[in-house]
């Protein structure tokens, strides 16, 4: 052998539950011609010595979920058909760590994992106890006299709906999955790269959210474990693919996307790019040295367009497929540097032209036909190609690529909304327009990313907004935040919990303790559990968006719980007293308070005749037509049950005539919330208060500010509110479409006090 291949492909699936639901004619393919769904992307996977797939699914024939009214699409595969099916693709493993193999319960996923390991089919990321779900698959590769082992890492991402309300992971006994939490992965990578350091180490998580692409958190994660010692990330989740990134640590592919998955798809819906990719690793062996060549072979997966039949992309297809890719980097301008669009005896594909880590040479040599010139990537004309369907000799995954070229990055799709409705990105858009102030919209790479940005220039200082953060460029050219000082010292929650207690304002009493330290912060409860009168908080030190918060804490066991979640994904865990009160959130700009908001949680108004799933159903139809709260529907899962439970009633219940009845205690947009305009009813002194505040950290433009009161009628004094966080990135859409009260014009707020700012006034 003088080469090894490995075949990865993204989210697999028959699909019965979905088919059950699809037209006649997709039924009748699942019983007589399963195959035939797999039949036009087939050839990108033969040729291989490890197919390893992501099988989302469980073998059952209609079996009955625990989850039935909490969690949607809950998927099975007829065993036999589907374990048949798997075995003549050539398919040799396969990661259960997803959110559907869990889907009806531990017993049908232990079944699921039998019957596969009877099937000579070996199945990872799950296991009785959490030992055995996190054993990686381990191969060991053999090239000539050379030879070295392969380990694949399956994980599901940590969420706490994951975690908490479904409860996917394995326990020290019970059956379950692989968490991806983020310190244990780096530590795994890590242990295994010291006690193997010759080892080609790849991570397969499931993550993200469907049909987007990834998120900053993403970003920052996979390059920890790169850094940790993965030599390459391939991921899936999202149903569609997603972004490509290397450095010198390692590569990631943060989506594969699906590879055939049998369920109709949201991605027109969504607006979502319809493609995924099959990637094929060639490893080899050249003058005593390991080498690899990725290739990445793009698909169309929405089942709308193919008819149930995933198949490779046309020459147009691939070009597009490139061009967004690139555009999506973190560098688009030296994104030809790295990839290349080429043709072989499998169809279009992206190779990675440079190494998958350190530890590997590149085997991949672009093709001649695609030329770097300077900073500018020059393609052959389209019309020049060879025909898609040309046939052309297949050489190895190892080998070097001598077939079509490179593309020119571009933005994709065409016609796609450059901000969304509600966006801070339009509320911006609008206030520089409605002040005569010239914009563009478009790309630009601020913190190693290309994000989308609007470019604008007052008073000879040039801004770059991306989402809630204005950056601007100094003389050398670099491109900071306007409150790039400020930020360092914000962004710790303790750090700034000192600042502003030393200086006299109301802050939460805590204490901020390593991830290990978890006996030391027990014995911190202990001591104070009496005089936090109302409980704990427990959150990262540097969180954001309200991720990992845990609050009223009144339990040893709660508390236990709350700081190994956060302790499982961060370096340090910040422990707080519980305020009593409601969280308002106050915009600050230059100095002076602008606007103020509230949320109150997930609620809905009885009429006397209606049922909490009726009301429900009526009040989501009426935030439809809300530019911000249309994306976050109500929805009657678990956590509303049980809050519904708790005060004796059931989704079924008719409240009252002008009751409110309340499906959550969190305050926050993103589970349901309503916002609230109270700029015009909290008294003065809060202001006053928070301005103050705000103006005491050096560098603070642009704040938002959280403030925990007890009745905002009362005046400010120590003891009835306290400063929580101050955020210099703050979202403004709450403030101008506020789901009651006066809208406010925060966006424009922004924009006069920018016009007021000379460049002195900013560290150039």
């Amino acid at each position: 052998m003088n080469q090894f291949t490995v075949v990865f492909t993204g989210d697999t699936s028959l699909g019965d539950w979905y088919v059950q639901r699809a037209e006649p004619d997709i039924q009748r393919r699942l019983r007589e011609q399963p195959l035939s769904f797999f039949a036009e992307v087939e050839p990108l996977v033969t040729g291989k010595d490890l197919f390893i797939t992501n099988f989302e699914s469980v073998l059952a024939d209609d079996p009955t979920s625990p989850l039935e009214g909490q969690k949607n699409y809950l998927g099975w595969d007829s065993p036999d058909r589907s374990v048949d099916v798997l075995q003549r693709i050539g398919v040799d493993a396969v990661s259960l760590a997803n959110n559907h193999t869990m889907d009806f319960g531990r017993e049908i996923l232990a079944d699921t994992a039998t019957k596969l390991t009877d099937a000579g089919i070996h199945a990872f990321g799950a296991g009785k106890g959490t030992s055995k779900a996190a054993e990686p698959l381990v191969r060991r590769v053999r090239i000539g006299d050379h030879e070295k082992n392969l380990y694949v890492l399956g994980a599901l991402k940590n969420s706490a709906v994951m975690r908490e309300q479904y409860k996917f992971f394995a326990t020290e006994t019970e059956w379950g999955l692989h968490p991806l939490a983020t310190r244990a992965i780096a530590r795994q990578i890590a242990e295994l790269r010291a006690d193997d350091p010759d080892a080609l180490i790849i991570l397969y998580p499931h993550w993200g959210q469907n049909y987007q692409w990834a998120s900053d958190l993403m970003w920052r994660t996979s390059e920890r474990f790169r850094k940790a010692g993965a030599d390459l990330i391939i991921g899936h989740g999202a149903h569609m693919l997603q972004e490509l990134s290397l450095s010198k640590h390692g590569s990631t592919v943060f989506s594969l996307g699906n590879f055939v998955f049998n369920s109709r798809g949201r991605y027109t819906s969504l607006n979502a790019p319809p493609y995924s990719l099959v990637s094929r690793l060639g490893l080899g062996v050249s003058a005593g040295r390991w080498h690899a060549a990725l290739r990445l072979y793009p698909i169309v997966t929405d089942n709308v367009d193919t008819a149930y039949r995933s198949r490779p992309v046309t020459r147009d297809e691939a070009h597009a497929v490139f061009r967004t890719l690139a555009a999506r980097s973190a560098e688009p301008s030296t994104f030809g540097r790295s990839y290349s669009l080429e043709k072989d005896g499998r169809g279009w594909h992206i190779l990675q032209t440079r190494p998958i880590s350190a530890r590997y040479d590149s085997a991949a040599r672009p093709s001649r036909r695609g030329q770097w010139r300077g900073k500018r990537l020059l393609a052959t004309p389209l019309d020049h190609y060879p025909d898609a369907g040309a046939d052309q000799a297949t050489q190895g995954d190892a080998a070097t690529a001598t077939s079509d070229s490179r593309a020119e990055p571009a933005q994709f799709p065409p016609g796609s909304k450059r901000y969304g409705p509600g966006s801070t990105h339009e509320c911006l858009a609008n206030a520089l327009e409605a002040r005569g102030v010239p914009y563009s919209a478009g790309k630009a790479t601020i913190r190693d990313r290309s994000q989308p940005a609007l470019r604008f220039t007052i008073n000879d200082i040039p801004y770059v907004s991306s989402g809630a953060v204005i950056f601007h460029t100094r003389d050398d050219g670099t491109v900071v935040s306007i409150d790039q000082g400020s930020a360092r010292v914000v962004k710790r929650k303790d750090l700034l919990a000192s600042i502003l207690d030393a200086r006299s304002f109301s802050v939460p009493r805590g204490s901020t303790f390593g991830s290990t330290r978890d006996r030391d912060a027990m014995l911190y409860f202990d001591a104070l559990s009496t005089t936090f009168r109302h409980g704990f908080c427990v959150k990262p030190v540097d969180g954001n968006l309200g991720r990992e918060v845990y609050t009223g804490i009144t339990t040893r066991a709660a508390f236990e719980h709350a700081f190994g979640a956060v302790a499982a994904e961060h370096d340090e865990v910040l422990v707080q007293e519980e305020l009593p009160g409601e969280v308002y959130r106050f915009l600050c700009v230059g100095g002076h308070v602008t606007a103020i908001r509230t949320g109150l949680p997930m609620n809905v108004r009885g009429d006397g005749e209606r049922t909490i799933t009726q009301l429900v159903e009526d009040k989501n139809n009426a935030r439809r037509e809300n530019p911000i709260h249309q994306y976050y529907p109500l929805e009657i899962g678990r956590p509303q049950r049980e809050e519904l439970d708790r005060q004796g009633r059931t989704p079924e219940s008719i409240p009252a005539a002008g009751e409110t009845v309340y499906l959550a205690q969190t305050s926050n947009l993103h589970r349901g919330a309503d916002m609230v305009d109270r700029t015009d009813d909290v008294h003065p002194s809060y202001k006053d208060e928070v301005a103050r505040a705000v103006s005491s950290i050096p560098g603070m433009h642009i704040c938002g500010a959280d403030v925990i009161i007890q009745d905002h009628r009362v005046p400010a004094e120590p003891g009835n509110h306290g400063i929580i966080e101050l955020n210099t990135g703050p979202g403004v859409g709450g403030h101008h479409y506020p789901w009651s009260g006066q809208p406010r014009d925060a966006a424009g707020d922004i924009v006069d006090y920018l016009l007021t700012l000379k460049p002195a006034d900013l560290d150039r």
